[in-house]
């Protein structure tokens, strides 16, 4: 009887860790912080290298948590093209000089990219100041002030694209596969895809790369999955100080917790064995965190407080 006991156990433990939190599971690409540096906060690591460029104070006054980009010289060199089959771009900037000539904020553009080439750049057309979107050729664009923190999201599906600004779906899309025949095999922030003209001129902060399609919530800078089927969850007690218990009857068998910090960083990822989970919150710090239980047919997303 023992023996048997051991074997349900020894298969438990294998079935939880041959489902741990991936960059799929919980669609963590890249995540730039970019306070100061271009260090990837995500496990993936894909740290970027600051060509020029200075630290400046991001859309909350903080000193140091933004990047500077001096409109010249200055851009970010990111490690891969982040040519993932679904994927979702956003990030704050602050444009502080938009003038005739196109200044790349973001672009990922070469003849190896499967699904086409993914840009936001600002330029002044008739004298409006306007944001360009662009993902595989299907294209967006808005007015903007100069001088002023704007939330930018593309959010690309295999059939169809949408643009965002500060939350606010501006245009959905089919999605397009137009690429250049050239240009780095790497992304750029500030800078065109050979790295030496379009220079931006302002601030960009907190620069997400994402696996998957999102919907984007400025008010949090959190991105929350599109999913057909969003079930119920229960978390107690919160606020909590020790540990959590998560509840959820919807959800599927062999998903995934995750929990992530306000600016989108995932703290703590367990898989969900069962429909009830208890959580040891004691390595997190004080403050509020975002819960999301992902599984193959829903996602449930719960507010809780660590105290």
């Amino acid at each position: 009887m023992k023996a048997k006991l051991y074997i349900v156990i020894i298969s438990i433990f294998f079935f939880c860790i041959g489902h741990t939190c991936s960059a799929q599971a919980d669609c963590t690409g890249a995540d730039y912080h970019l306070n100061g540096n271009a260090v990837d906060s995500s496990w993936h690591h894909y740290d970027g290298i600051l060509n020029g460029t200075s630290a400046a104070n991001d859309r909350f006054g903080q000193a140091d948590n933004a990047i500077y980009f001096n409109g010249f010289f200055d851009y970010i060199l990111l490690p891969t093209l982040f040519d993932y089959d679904l994927r979702t771009i956003s990030l704050w900037f602050y444009a502080e000089n938009i003038g005739f000539t196109e200044q790349s904020l973001f672009v990922s553009d070469c003849n190896g990219l499967q699904y086409g080439r993914t840009s936001l750049s600002v330029c002044a057309i008739g004298g409006t100041k306007k944001l360009f979107f662009d993902a595989g050729g299907s294209q967006c664009s808005c007015t903007i002030l100069e001088n002023k923190w704007y939330m930018a999201t593309i959010s690309v599906k295999t059939d169809s694209t949408r643009f965002y600004l500060n939350g606010t779906l501006l245009s959905t899309q089919v999605t397009g596969t137009a690429h250049s025949s050239n240009g780095l095999y790497q992304a750029i922030v500030g800078s065109n895809r050979t790295a030496n003209n379009n220079y931006f001129e302002g601030e960009i902060d907190q620069l997400k790369i994402n696996p998957c399609a999102f919907t984007p919530d400025p008010s949090t800078g959190i991105v929350e999955t599109m999913a057909k089927n969003i079930s119920s969850v229960m978390v107690t007690p919160n606020p909590a100080h020790t540990s959590i218990t998560v509840t959820s009857n919807e959800f599927e068998k062999g998903g995934s917790i995750g929990i992530y910090s306000q600016e989108g960083q995932l703290k703590y990822c367990q898989n969900n064995c069962s429909e009830v989970t208890l959580i040891d919150i004691n390595s997190l710090e004080p403050g509020i965190y975002i819960l999301k239980m992902t599984g193959a047919k829903s996602t449930s997303v719960a507010r809780i407080v660590k105290e």
